[in-house]
């Protein structure tokens, strides 16, 4: 669980605008020594925070020497609550702006992901079924139809996107 809004605000600013994340100066009660704290404002103080990727792509950081990904410190710091999920609805993990996060359940977060690189056809939800000799379209482990022409599977698969509530950018 993250630290408190009062103390993210007291360690962090945000910009966001920019979606970066700055260290603030430390007061001299939260070190050991004099030496420690003029170590750590000097290296830190001022500069962005939270700048290394993961093995996903977002951007983390540490807070007491506990990991967190920046997307939900800045939920956390703008709105005083965790997040449930923080979904970056342009699909860009390191695009921190305000504008661009919001707060969604797993379920929700889900109809905005992007085209798996294991994908073979290059449209989430169209597979091609040999025994058939037909493009399979299917949503949310639903089964829609079957087309013989892939660009009407696509169509399909669009379509269900539209019924079933996905985000625009889902499949990008």
């Amino acid at each position: 669980m993250l630290p408190s809004q009062t103390e993210l605000q007291a360690l962090l600013d945000y910009d966001p605008l920019t979606g970066v994340l700055i260290w603030k100066t430390r007061p001299f009660n939260m070190f050991s020594s004099k030496r420690a704290w003029n170590t750590w404002n000097s290296r830190y103080a001022g500069k962005p925070a939270f700048t290394s990727p993961d093995r996903k792509g977002y951007f983390v950081g540490a807070i007491y020497n506990v990991n967190y990904r920046a997307s939900r410190v800045i939920w956390k710091h703008q709105y005083g609550i965790d997040a449930v999920e923080v979904d970056h609805e342009d699909g860009n993990n390191q695009n921190n702006r305000l504008k661009n996060l919001r707060d969604v359940t797993g379920a929700v977060n889900h109809k905005n992901m992007k085209t798996p690189v294991t994908n073979k056809s290059g449209h989430i939800g169209v597979f091609w079924v040999a025994k058939r000799n037909k493009w399979k379209v299917s949503i949310g482990g639903k089964h829609i139809c079957y087309r013989e022409d892939f660009n009407d599977a696509v169509a399909e698969r669009k379509q269900a996107e539209i019924d079933y509530d996905y985000h625009p950018n889902h499949g990008r």
